[in-house]
């Protein structure tokens, strides 16, 4: 929206005095051809081109800041749920997922990140997975060698 502003009053600039310097003149000019006095009729020509020019500038800043406010939110919008996603999944949900609803970079990262937020969770499973293994293959092992020490301290067998 900031850039809207100073174009905005760039453009009524240019035309407040193209009107003032052009319009005027040529309008002081048909006046002294048709010999009418145009110093009071010039006072209200200018007056009143100038007053549809500052409610026409005002009307332009106010669509601007409406178009401005909707475009914004159109493109945060995406952004904020992405950012609350991250903010899920690093809390530990790992079911934190974007809409994608746009064909465009938005909507890209919004893939992206799902599938990131997909193989994060693949690679949790892996992991918890390895772990139950591991505990499992460590398991047998430590149970062998616990009966071997129980047998040896029940003296059933021999050290």
């Amino acid at each position: 929206m900031a850039l809207n502003i100073p174009v905005i009053g760039l453009v009524v600039g240019v035309i407040w005095l193209s009107i003032d310097y052009l319009a005027a003149d040529y309008f002081t000019e048909l006046m002294n051809q048709y010999q009418i006095a145009p110093k009071e009729i010039h006072r209200m020509f200018l007056d009143s081109v100038n007053q549809y020019l500052v409610g026409a500038s005002t009307i332009a800043t106010l669509l601007a800041v409406v178009v401005s406010y909707l475009l914004s939110n159109r493109i945060l919008r995406p952004l904020k749920d992405i950012s609350r996603a991250i903010d899920r999944m690093s809390a530990g949900d790992r079911d934190a997922r974007v809409k994608a609803l746009s064909k465009d970079e938005l909507g890209d990262l919004a893939k992206a990140f799902n599938l990131m937020a997909h193989q994060v969770e693949q690679v949790e499973k892996l992991r918890e997975n390895m772990v139950v293994d591991i505990a499992h293959e460590l398991r047998t092992p430590v149970t062998n060698i616990r009966g071997y020490v129980e047998g040896i301290r029940d003296s059933v067998i021999a050290p």
